[in-house]
């Protein structure tokens, strides 16, 4: 018995030809489909990145346009002070200056603080500082970081922040947290 294969006829060779090539164009189209659907994802994730920096910029543009920091003045004994600037064209409220050292901290509360064209010392929490100093130079406490201000407050949009003693500002959601975020940033000093 001789065996003999069926070869088929030319045009089923064509036919199956023209199957395999289609599955080779369709190989090629699903990758060229997951490789743009990659580089659509990453450009999304881009976007979603930069518009969360905007809204963090935007909900922080009252905050950053107002800080507090220590100056001493320019007379022999040096005094410490606190000096406070709000560069915005609206006021801040529920501010608490906090001022301390090692030893301890002070507080005063202003309900508002308004604009201002300059720099501005506050009195109260100037003279409240004084309390809590030890008996030394104010140059040296301030240069060793052991003399610091911070503060908390609310801006015109309803945000609650709190400016450290190394002068970052972290929002918050009350101002109970503000606070709290703030007494835990000054006694990590």
């Amino acid at each position: 018995m001789v065996l003999s294969i069926d070869w088929g006829s030319v045009p089923e060779w064509l036919a199956g030809a023209g199957a395999l090539v289609a599955l080779l164009f369709a190989w090629s189209a699903v990758r060229a489909a997951r490789a743009t659907s990659q580089q659509h994802a990453a450009q999304i994730d881009a976007l979603e990145r930069a518009e969360a920096v905007r809204d963090e910029e935007r909900r922080s543009r009252y905050a950053s346009r107002f800080v507090c920091w220590i100056t001493l003045d320019g007379k022999a004994d040096r005094h410490p002070a606190i000096g406070v600037i709000n560069s915005n064209e609206v006021p801040l409220y529920h501010v608490n200056i906090y001022a301390g050292t090692s030893l301890g901290a002070t507080f005063a509360r202003y309900n508002v603080v308004g604009p201002s064209s300059g720099r501005r010392i506050l009195g109260r929490p100037t003279r409240a500082m004084q309390n809590v100093l030890p008996v030394c130079d104010a140059g040296t406490l301030l240069d060793s970081g052991d003399l610091w201000v911070a503060m908390t407050f609310r801006d015109p949009a309803g945000n609650w922040w709190c400016r450290s003693p190394t002068g970052l500002l972290l929002s918050a959601d009350s101002e109970r947290d503000a606070n709290e975020i703030c007494r835990q940033e000054m006694w990590s000093m």
